[in-house]
């Protein structure tokens, strides 16, 4: 009945190995003997643990490829038990796809793996001789039974399938035949029983490169990474044929030079066996931009129509993208061709691309101007507009012209505007004339054929057109320019700025300058010819002298107009054109503002005439007004001339040249609500005046070496306490009252213990 009992208990502890140990628990418990026995000896329960702690090798992946009569390839074992498997044999088998038995044709190492540990092992193995057809490659792991498994199920994994070409085999056996894969050895063996099959294939070192650049690349650096067989393997490397030399991964190289290189690593294992087939990388490197050449582009200034440009690149296979006038780069090819370019300047750049992407640095490579042989302008400019040579060889006013107030209109140097009969160009905005001395601006009539062609008759005349006339709040600035044959070169009443610099003027009916302006700058500028109105006539309230000068006149009305207010200290030059007065009764008159220093410099002449050449109207003569300090500044070899207009004596013919007494009124010196005058006169002569000088002041009047001659009365002085009046040294001649004087001092009021009159003149009355 025990032996029966006992076999029972055998069966269901078999049965609780499959069901589990906890639903068997009492039964698993009744087979422990009080002497310790138990199925071999040992206990149930500890059978099952040591189970369980065993090592459980598996191919996780596999794969094997042909080169060169070598079957290489990678294998992946893992652990998936829960002991420690130790280094093992692996093995390398295949079998004939069409027909056949699994041969095994190498063997390679798997290092020893902890529990859940992988390893990437790699293999080579000759192809054995005579092989040939396809073939099913696998891959095995602990071929020799090294390691002590819980199971052998997953330790084979299907590598891949090869082709054999006859006559490959490098290495072998003789004739390839069905061999049975090696049994496992008994528990504890290492060694497989003895086979009909081959011995192992020795496996060499093999190398591998596992990252770095391939084909073209743009750096001048180089990364490459790479592993050997054994995880003790060491490696040599070599770039471009230079010796051997150990080297680590990864290995870098910098500051390669452009063009190809070839990278070669080769293994070298623990016995010293080197790798006889290094791996090996060839790449090129195109670090440096390619550089371009344009081969055929225009320049300068050219007929508009086609522009044709050709370029090419120092690097083969490089790619190109243009760009005109600054707009965004397109892809393009040579030549680049502009069917229908606007007139004006164009530039072209162009950038190249070699084939590792590298691109070089842009840049201005052509440059050129569609020209139109003539472009006509007429009517309103409503937007900023610049002309020129670049632009067209010639403009035409066809029809009056007016740029719109805050439009700016730009003249380029060289730029040549011709105006048909009776037209004109108005400003309201700004005109920008920007001629130079070499190139200057010109503006002339439709008959002018000096400039600009053929375009009329050949026979300019004054006042073909009406000129340039500026108004509202217009702005005029013009340096070098050349203006001819116009009514009036420049006329108008504007809050704005005139600026006329460098002008070469001439050939006018009524002048060649008549603006009133906020601010009024003409300089070095010269008119010929201005017909019946003074070469220049300005008027402004803000005036400032040295901003009047360097200017001549010859032909017509050779003067210079000033009328208005002269608010800056400055000085009134000598110059080729003389100074002329108006009347202040109409606003022509000149007056020397309050605080403000006017001086006048040796050998400058100021006429005094009738007219407002700016609001046409007369009056009782020209006047010069001192509300500040007037300090005449002549010499004895170049005194400081104020005459009549008439007097052709001085300063060219600019009248009858039959002047009188009286035909402009003087220098009237008179206190302002802040301030009383000072006149300081010093060689000056003053002539044909209703009254040579008129100070009404308390405070310094000075008349020294002085001439005074033909006016109504020479010197009229009316004087209080503090003015200090000295004349000396004087020449009177031909005056109605050389000297006249008043004073509100009353002696009796004010008495002194002193005074003193002293007068030294010739020819006094």
């Amino acid at each position: 009945m025990r032996r029966w009992r006992a076999l029972i208990a055998v069966w269901r502890g078999a049965l609780c190995l499959v069901l589990g140990l906890v639903l068997c628990w009492p039964v698993v418990s009744s087979l422990a003997a009080p002497g310790g026995g138990g199925v071999e000896g040992r206990p149930v329960v500890a059978v099952i643990a040591q189970h369980r702690k065993l090592a459980d090798l598996g191919v996780k992946a596999a794969n094997v490829m042909l080169q060169s009569g070598v079957l290489t390839g990678t294998a992946t074992v893992g652990n998936v038990g829960a002991h420690r498997a130790p280094s093992s044999t692996a093995g390398v088998a295949w079998k004939s796809a069409d027909s056949g038995g699994t041969i095994q044709i190498g063997r390679f190492r798997v290092s020893a793996l902890a529990p859940s540990q992988q390893d990437k092992a790699h293999f080579r193995v000759a192809v054995p001789k005579g092989a040939s057809g396809s073939y099913v490659v696998s891959v095995c792991a602990d071929v020799l039974g090294q390691v002590r498994e819980l199971s052998k199920k997953n330790n084979c994994r299907k590598a891949g399938t090869v082709t054999i070409r006859p006559g490959s085999g490098v290495k072998g056996y003789g004739p390839t035949g069905p061999e049975q894969p090696p049994s496992s050895p008994p528990p504890g063996g290492t060694t497989p029983p003895a086979g009909t099959g081959p011995a192992p294939v020795s496996s060499p070192p093999d190398t591998v490169i596992d990252s770095g650049p391939t084909g073209i690349i743009g750096a001048s650096s180089a990364t490459f990474t790479f592993h050997g067989s054994d995880a003790d393997d060491t490696f040599q490397c070599s770039l471009d044929g230079a010796p051997w030399a150990v080297c680590t991964s990864p290995q870098q190289y910098i500051s390669l030079a452009d063009g190809p290189h070839t990278f070669q690593v080769r293994t070298v294992n623990a016995a010293g066996e080197v790798d006889a087939t290094p791996a090996s990388a060839s790449f090129t490197v195109e670090a440096i931009p390619p550089q371009i050449t344009i081969t055929s582009a225009p320049h300068g200034r050219i007929p508009i129509g086609l522009v044709s440009i050709s370029f090419s690149a120092d690097e083969a296979g490089s790619t190109f993208k243009c760009s005109l006038d600054g707009g965004v780069f397109t892809p393009c090819s040579t030549p680049y061709e502009v069917a229908s370019p606007a007139a004006g300047p164009h530039t072209f750049t162009v950038e190249a691309t070699n084939q590792a992407g590298v691109t070089g640095a842009a840049s201005h490579l052509a440059s050129w101007s569609s020209v139109e042989p003539q472009h006509d302008l007429c009517g309103t400019i409503a937007s900023n507009v610049t002309i020129g040579p670049d632009y067209a060889a010639r403009y035409v006013i066809t029809c009056s012209v007016d740029v719109s107030a805050s439009v700016t209109l730009t003249a380029q140097p060289d730029t040549v505007i011709k105006a048909d009969n009776g037209t004109n160009l108005s400003v309201q905005g700004l005109l920008d004339v920007a001629g130079t001395s070499a190139s200057p601006v010109v503006f002339t009539s439709i008959n002018d054929n000096s400039a600009g062609g053929t375009t009329g008759t050949g026979k300019p005349a004054a006042g073909d057109w009406q000129g340039v006339v500026v108004s509202g709040a217009g702005s005029v600035a013009m340096t070098s320019s050349v203006v001819k044959y116009a009514a009036t070169g420049l006329e108008g009443t504007t809050s704005g700025s005139v600026s006329v610099i460098d002008g070469q003027w001439g050939e006018f009916s009524y002048g060649g300058l008549a603006v009133s302006a906020g601010a009024v700058t003409v300089r070095g500028s010269t008119v010929l010819d201005s017909g019946n109105r003074p070469a220049f006539s300005v008027f402004s309230e803000n005036l400032n002298l040295d901003q009047l000068t360097g200017n001549s006149a010859t032909g017509g009305l050779p003067a210079f107009f000033v009328s208005g207010t002269v608010s800056t200290s400055s000085t009134w030059h000598s110059e080729g054109a003389p100074g002329l007065l108006g009347p202040p009764g109409c606003g022509a008159g000149l007056t020397v503002a309050s605080g403000v220093t006017v001086t006048v410099e040796a050998g400058a002449v100021i006429k005094g005439g009738t007219t407002n050449y700016i609001g046409n109207c007369g009056g009782p003569g020209g006047a010069l007004t001192v509300l500040g300090t007037l300090d005449v500044a002549g010499t004895s070899a170049s005194p400081v001339v104020f005459t009549s207009i008439n007097d052709n004596s001085a300063g060219g013919t600019t009248g009858t040249g039959k002047p009188a007494a009286g035909d402009w009124q003087g220098i009237i010196a008179t206190p302002s609500s802040t301030e009383n005058p000072v006149v300081m006169l010093e060689h000056a002569s003053v002539s044909y005046a209703t009254t040579g000088l008129d100070a009404t002041t308390n405070r310094q009047v000075t008349v020294q070496s002085d001439s005074l001659a033909h006016n109504g009365v020479a010197v009229d002085i009316a004087a209080t306490i503090g003015t200090n009046a000295a004349i000396h040294e004087t020449w009177f001649d031909e005056n109605g009252v050389a000297l006249a004087g008043s004073s509100d001092w009353n002696p009796v009021a004010t008495p002194v213990t002193s005074c003193e009159f002293r007068l030294s003149c010739t020819g006094c009355r």
